[in-house]
């Protein structure tokens, strides 16, 4: 993921990329993210503002970082 990330970042700077992704650790590095929830538009803007102003956005980044940590303790 990182190194995709890393190619993504070199070969389409000062492009505009969209980028569709489920997973936090994918977007939260991104200029821009639009929160989609239930089809419409919840929020746009960048992760930590997100974090900071839409509940749903934050219940979701924290539901995975719990998933993930449960995760790596399981492994």
């Amino acid at each position: 993921e990182k190194t995709i990330l890393e190619n993504l970042r070199n070969t389409r700077a000062g492009k505009t990329t969209i980028l569709i992704a489920h997973r936090i650790s994918t977007i939260e590095t991104m200029d821009r993210v639009l929160f989609i929830e239930d089809g419409r538009l919840a929020a746009f803007g960048k992760h930590a503002d997100l974090y900071e102003s839409c509940d749903e956005y934050r219940k979701m980044v924290d539901l995975q970082k719990l998933e993930e940590e449960g995760g790596s303790q399981n492994a």
